[in-house]
């Protein structure tokens, strides 16, 4: 900004006040400012968070390398989950150690080993044991963090390298429905609808119809716009925007189709009535009409989701806690078990692993179908 400033005073003594080429040249400048006013209007919220944390004050080691290694990851939901693990980690260290970090070089691989010891013993929720995910996903994400710091030759190894960590469950741990319960959930939707034909139960139907019908994850569904709702070669299809900002398109089943298309009408009427414009095609697909004062479409939130969901699975007769990844993990078993293909399915979902998918295939714990119950000798 200074340079900026500087820059026309020298046009100014150069050219004077109206010469063409200063008039133009002063047009860049002033362009140039309002770019840099935008840029910084911007600057993602994280970055304010990360400079109210007593992180390292060494020259060189300061905020702008926290920011661009959160700069590595496309989506601002992995941004948010380093940048909780991290401050995890270094208020760990304060009070364990009685002391602040000043230089990435200060941790040892020893405190790594207790930071991992104390996740595995009351690191978790309401200081109880850390499930191995948790512990997993910590360990990686300091791991990261090093290796960052490696490359650019702040520290001379990476303290986080050669730590043993928690074996890998066998299965996810997200609880599934089975397909008896997911007819019941779906049923009900149906006939909710059918009873009380509102804007609310139109939206609540169609977004939990996407999650079972789709298998995307909550941040992918909230993400959805108007416009993502198209036709590909003449078969509707969604447009998702899915982990590492990259985009694939997922075929709508028939009876999803029909959900969404009740439901947008659903939405033009309501819009009508409260004398609202029209939907455009960047507008959020799923949004409320409650509480906007301040926003005309404020899109609904992921913890808005979960509470819907499981609003409504209680409601159809279901007591079983789920989340919006339960859908997930219950479409992933439901193919799996008529007999799709393991890779075939992986590419549905959008795991870049097979061994992924795997993962979530439920049907490890089912009992009643266990090969040995059909053992003959």
């Amino acid at each position: 900004m200074f340079f900026i400033s500087y820059y026309k005073f020298l046009l100014v003594f150069k050219f004077g006040l109206h010469n063409p080429y200063f008039v133009d040249q002063m047009k860049k400048a002033n362009y140039a400012v309002f770019m840099a006013k935008e840029i910084i209007k911007k600057t993602p919220q994280v970055l304010k968070k990360f400079e109210e944390l007593e992180f390292f004050t060494k020259a060189g080691v300061g905020h702008k390398l926290h920011y661009e290694f959160l700069k590595n990851f496309n989506s601002q939901e992995t941004r948010k989950a380093y940048y909780a693990d991290l401050k995890h980690f270094f208020d760990f260290y304060k009070m364990a150690f009685k002391k602040t970090i000043r230089h990435p070089s200060d941790v040892t691989r020893a405190e790594i080993v207790a930071y991992k010891d104390f996740l595995i013993d009351c690191g978790g929720f309401n200081q109880q044991k850390a499930s191995n995910l948790t512990v997993r996903r910590k360990m990686a994400t300091l791991s990261s963090y090093f290796k960052f710091m490696l490359e650019r030759d702040i520290v001379k190894y990476n303290p986080v390298d050669g730590i043993k960590r928690p074996k890998k469950s066998a299965t996810h741990g997200t609880d599934c429905l089975n397909e008896n319960q997911v007819r019941l959930l779906l049923d009900y939707l149906n006939l909710e609808v059918s009873s009380h034909p509102s804007f609310t139960n139109h939206l609540h139907k169609a977004m939990i119809y996407t999650l079972f019908f789709t298998g995307i994850r909550v941040t992918e569904l909230i993400s959805i716009k108007r416009g993502d709702y198209t036709l590909y070669h003449g078969k509707a299809v969604l447009k998702i925007r899915a982990k590492g900002g990259k985009y694939r398109m997922i075929p709508v089943h028939l009876e999803l189709q029909t959900v969404l298309e009740e439901y947008l009408d659903s939405l033009r009427a309501k819009l009508r009535e409260l004398k609202r414009s029209r939907l455009k095609s960047d507008d959020h697909l799923f949004f409320s009409l409650k509480n906007n004062r301040n926003k005309e479409r404020p899109n609904i939130s992921r913890y808005g989701v979960y509470k819907i969901l499981n609003k409504r699975a209680f409601q159809a007769g279901i007591r079983q806690k789920i989340s919006p990844h339960s859908a997930r993990a219950t479409l992933i078993t439901s193919l799996l078990s008529q007999g799709q293909d393991l890779y075939r399915v992986s590419l549905s979902v959008g795991h870049a692993q097979p061994e992924t998918t795997k993962i979530y295939d439920k049907r490890k714990r089912a009992v009643h179908d266990n090969a040995i119950l059909d053992l003959e000798y």
